[in-house]
Order: C-alpha cells, then structure tokens, then sequence
C-alpha cells in the first residue's frame, strides 16, 4: 500500500526538544529506513504548531528547516508537506509553495483524486480504530471515505474562523 511518513523533526532530530507528548519515535538518522521499506518521507513542520496561525517569518521557518533536514539525510529533495491536523489558509498554501514543496496535505479524512487541490490534498489517516477491511475497502474504491475535492464542512470553517483570533490573543498553540 502506498504510504507517505510526514516526521516531525523537532521530536526526533538530535539535541532538540519538541512540544509533542514523549512517546517512542524513530530518529532523524533512521528516516532512510522508510523509504526502503517503501514508503515516502515527507515534510511534517518543526514543532507542530498551527500553521495559519504563525506569523510570516516563523510559517517560513517551520516550513524550511524541517525540509532541509530531512533532505539532508537521504540527500534528495523532499516534494511533500503535511500541514499539523490540515490547518491552512490561503497564506499558508503560499508559503508551501514557496518553501519548494510540490504538494501539501489537509486532513479532511478522504480520498484524494485527480481534480483535488494541490496545496490542499486530501489524506486519510490511519487509526488504531480502522480495521483491515477498512483499507482494504479504501484500497479498492474508496469505499467508506469521501472522495475529495469537496467544500470545507462548517464545523470546519467554524474552528478555523475561532482558532485565529485566538492565537492572536492568546499567542500561539500546540496543535497536539
């Protein structure tokens, strides 16, 4: 099955820290591995924070370091970003851009298809709670997921709308 890895490098470089719950994880060096069993690395940010709610120049930043990081190890460029839990806003499309990113992802808990945005790609993700046939229904046709692209659903739009002036007033937040 096809699958892309989005590491946070914050958690797993050496000698940093990260605001990600400790938990055990694979480490900078061993990013390679994924790609011989198969599987893409992607770029996930540095510290996992909401990206539409940064800034410029720190949406810049934790856009480019964990890129070149993770270009580094491989040496070959990295083409994808997963934004933290899909927040983006039309800014943050930009900067993906920008940062050399050829696609990003959103949650949206769907399927992606060809007319699907590019800065906005659909991703499904995988939880303790889905089951073999649930992937297996995925892999065959999608069935039990939507098929993107689609309007955002208003809960959706109602949180984006809520978590920006937030940040504003509260500074910024984990998205953990």
């Amino acid at each position: 099955m096809p699958a892309t890895a989005y590491p946070t490098t914050g958690a797993i470089a050496p000698g940093r820290t990260s605001p990600l719950p400790p938990a055990p994880m694979m480490t900078l060096s061993q990013a390679p591995l994924l790609e011989q069993y198969g599987m893409e690395v992607g770029a996930h940010t540095d510290t996992h924070p909401q990206l539409d709610t940064l800034p410029p120049c720190a949406l810049t930043q934790e856009l480019a370091r964990p890129k070149a990081e993770l270009e580094d190890v491989p040496g070959h460029p990295v083409a994808h970003l997963a934004r933290p839990h899909g927040c983006y806003s039309r800014s943050v499309r930009g900067a993906a851009a920008a940062a050399g990113c050829a696609s990003a992802a959103a949650v949206r808990h769907a399927l992606s298809s060809p007319a699907d945005e590019r800065y906005r790609v659909a991703r499904l993700i995988v939880r303790r709670t889905h089951t073999v046939a649930d992937v297996e229904a995925w892999m065959a046709g999608g069935g039990g997921a939507r098929v993107a692209p689609f309007p955002d659903a208003l809960p959706t739009v109602g949180w984006r709308l809520y978590r920006r002036p937030r940040a504003g007033v509260r500074g910024r937040r984990f998205a953990g």
